[in-house]
């Protein structure tokens, strides 16, 4: 039983060092800077984006300056509704056109999309704070992923 441990520790061991993984959001040296950021839409959202897309500016080791146009679009929408015809039901949608642009031409494109259905609250004060909570991390999932794909630039 323990030689079977021991072997077992060992091939593992060999499997994850041998098989090439690095995780990408450690890569420290970016090959590019970016010089500017230009956004549309909603400015909350566009503000959160921008915040965080600055860890990539002032990168004094290249030469490649990107600029990024945000376009952000936020919709809240009605599902369904009680037998009063008050709102019952809402369904909450964010999508972000990221563009990324060296000099002029257009090099990568990518649409990221969150939605999150909810239901109506009693309070409408508690309603209005259970939906800025929602929307703040519908926001922060989509700035992951906006991370993710800026690192995965060549």
């Amino acid at each position: 039983m323990k030689k079977i441990n021991i072997l077992l520790i060992i091939l593992f061991g060999l499997l994850t060092t041998n098989c090439g993984y690095h995780p990408i959001l450690l890569k420290k040296d970016l090959n590019f800077n970016i010089s500017d950021i230009q956004s549309n839409g909603d400015r909350k959202i566009n503000k959160k984006i921008t915040k965080n897309l600055k860890k990539f500016k002032n990168n004094l080791k290249t030469n490649r300056n990107l600029k990024i146009v945000i376009n952000t679009k936020k919709n809240t929408n009605v599902i369904t509704k009680d037998e009063r015809g008050n709102d019952s039901r809402f369904l909450l949608k964010i999508n972000v056109r990221l563009q990324i642009f060296d000099k002029e031409t257009l090099l990568k494109e990518e649409n990221f999309n969150k939605e999150f259905a909810y239901n109506s609250l009693q309070s409408k004060l508690d309603l209005s704070r259970y939906k800025k909570q929602i929307e703040e991390t519908l926001i922060n999932k989509i700035i992951e992923e906006i991370s993710v794909f800026i690192y995965s630039i060549e």
